[in-house]
């Protein structure tokens, strides 16, 4: 169990720290140049996102679960796969830069924002050198090291920024340069010689015909995640735009928690389950109580002092993102709860359930949108978000024999929320697993 925690711990040192610096980014935005600058921004940055999600091809937990499996070919698998996903960018550019030049041209300084996105997103192959490696073998401190150092470097250099007027865009772009530089020297100095990636073109292949299966996995969660943001842009305007992704950029700091705490676990979970799903099941309910119930909690928390926050970090005239912010947050509840589900679908290489959940999540998602958004707003849109996660990570899992073992096993970690000392009683059960 140790060992997880402290895989654990460097996984949340990184993220914690990565999400900081964007939101320090977000907020200086806001505060230099106001909600509607803001807004154009997200609106590209969500539309890059949602191309990435196709021409990356949401293959990096099947990498991982490959090393997992087979340790002594890791190499040929990373350099695959980093092949086809660089393939894969150079795509997703000239697309990107179609759509911004074709459609978003109104969007002041709109070209350099997708030049700025681009380029970070290529850096950040970089990384991946090191974050397949060391995510299967729970191991996550020099990617941590990488993070900390880049957001340490690239914060000086944001507030240089903000000093001096220059245009605060470029220390997005900058992180990922920095970051870029670390990984390549962790690798060329700590990585084993004996998983040096090289490029196999039939591992390539054979992860395009997976991604093809998971593209609209992927597509499906990137439109669910980002769909509300263009729409609002569209019906709203760029404004209540900005007003509805500073409250999100919020909330993603917590919801990361969820992802991070299953993918430190997401090893253990693929071990687990090949001795007994009954095991693994004993082991999602309790980790899955656990998060249920940080969740509750810190929703409960956000309901309260939303406005407090929300004026702390953004300033004045921010009482929309605090309306946003406290009803988004009850959403956590099944982002954590779904991170669990999904990283088990994974290891029972349950991918069609995977794609089906999220596609019809998506589907709803856009659709309740499409209707409620042009009546309520941003207010509306938190509302979808909330039910359609609802829908996408606890009752989908109900209405399939297969995957309604799951939806009972979250269904019951509910009682930790009103019971916690169960939590401490049932640890035994859970402690055996990692002896």
């Amino acid at each position: 169990m140790s060992r997880y925690l402290s895989n654990l711990f460097w996984l949340l040192s990184d993220r914690v720290f990565m999400m900081v610096f964007q939101l320090s980014l977000f907020a200086s935005i806001k505060r230099l140049y106001g909600l509607e600058v803001l807004g154009g921004w997200a609106t590209l940055n969500n539309i890059s996102q949602l191309l990435l999600s196709v021409f990356l091809f949401g293959i990096d937990i099947v990498v991982v679960k490959k090393i997992i499996d087979k340790p002594s070919h890791a190499g040929r698998e990373i350099g695959s796969a980093i092949f086809l996903q660089f393939l894969g960018l150079l795509v997703y550019a000239l697309i990107f830069l179609f759509i911004t030049l074709t459609f978003y041209k109104t969007i002041p300084s709109s070209l350099n924002y997708a030049l700025i996105l681009i380029s970070a997103n290529f850096l950040s192959l970089f990384a991946k050198f090191i974050f397949f490696h060391y995510s299967a073998l729970v191991e996550s401190k020099y990617r941590a090291i990488t993070i900390l150092t880049s957001v340490a470097i690239s914060y000086g250099f944001l507030w240089i920024c903000i000093y001096n007027e220059f245009y605060i865009f470029y220390s997005y772009v900058f992180f990922y340069f920095v970051q870029a530089l670390i990984s390549i020297y962790i690798y060329i100095n700590y990585f084993p010689a004996a998983t040096k990636w090289f490029v196999d073109i039939s591992i390539s292949k054979n992860y395009f015909r997976v991604g093809l299966k998971l593209i609209i996995s992927t597509v499906s969660v990137s439109l669910f995640t980002q769909c509300d943001v263009i729409l609002l842009e569209y019906f709203s305007g760029a404004e209540e735009t900005g007003a509805f992704s500073a409250a999100l950029r919020l909330s993603a700091i917590w919801f990361m928690l969820g992802g991070l705490i299953a993918n430190a676990f997401f090893p253990k979970i693929v071990e687990i389950e090949k001795i007994s799903q009954t095991a693994s099941f004993i082991f999602i309910k309790w980790i899955s109580g656990i998060v249920c119930a940080m969740s509750i909690y810190a929703a409960l928390i956000s309901t309260v002092l939303s406005g407090f926050i929300m004026k702390l970090l953004y300033g004045n005239g921010m009482e929309l993102s605090a309306q946003i912010f406290s009803i988004h947050m009850w959403s956590g509840i099944f982002i954590f709860l779904g991170s669990f589900s999904s990283k088990w679908l994974f290891s029972k290489e349950y991918i069609n359930f995977e794609v089906q959940k999220t596609l019809l999540a998506a589907l709803l998602n856009i659709a309740l949108n499409l209707i409620v958004i042009p009546k309520y707003g941003a207010i509306g849109a938190a509302i979808v978000s909330l039910f359609s996660y609802f829908v996408a990570n606890l009752l989908f899992f109900a209405c399939t024999k297969k995957t309604r073992g799951i939806f009972y096993v979250q269904a019951e970690s509910f009682k930790y929320v009103f019971l916690p000392w169960l939590l401490i009683k049932d640890y035994g059960k859970v402690k055996c697993q990692f002896r």
